[in-house]
């Protein structure tokens, strides 16, 4: 591959990079994968928007996004689609009542505890 190639979503060059995730970030399900036992349904109660939402913190393994490379498609094509509008609040009221939480539990001290250690390795370095 090439560095054009491995640009990231701001146009510069960069290396494939796989991270952890805990948040849905922009473009967030525009491809996913996982393992099909993995899986869990969603409800139906969320029609069009919070799928990915869901999907995200119905997981019992850690969350990845991987970057360094650009990505060229249309965006949010079905939900930016005016006759879809008037589903959203029905959708948010279905994926709040379902309380998608598991992946929270498992996982929801690792951002934090990134952040103090990021903040420790930054006063050591100045030292």
């Amino acid at each position: 591959m090439t560095s054009e190639a491995l640009a990231d979503s701001t146009g510069r060059a960069g290396r494939l990079r796989v991270k952890p995730v805990y948040r849905r970030t922009a473009g967030f399900g525009t491809l996913m994968f996982m393992r099909r036992s993995s899986y869990v349904p969603i409800p139906e109660t969320m029609r069009i928007h919070f799928g990915d939402d869901y999907l995200l913190h119905q997981q019992r393994h850690r969350n990845l996004t991987f970057s360094g490379f650009p990505v060229t498609t249309p965006m949010s094509t079905t939900t930016s689609d005016p006759g879809f509008l008037p589903l959203w609040d029905g959708d948010l009221r279905g994926y709040r009542a379902v309380a998608p939480t598991r992946f929270e539990r498992r996982f929801g001290w690792e951002p934090k505890a990134a952040r103090r250690l990021a903040r420790t390795a930054k006063r050591l370095r100045r030292r």
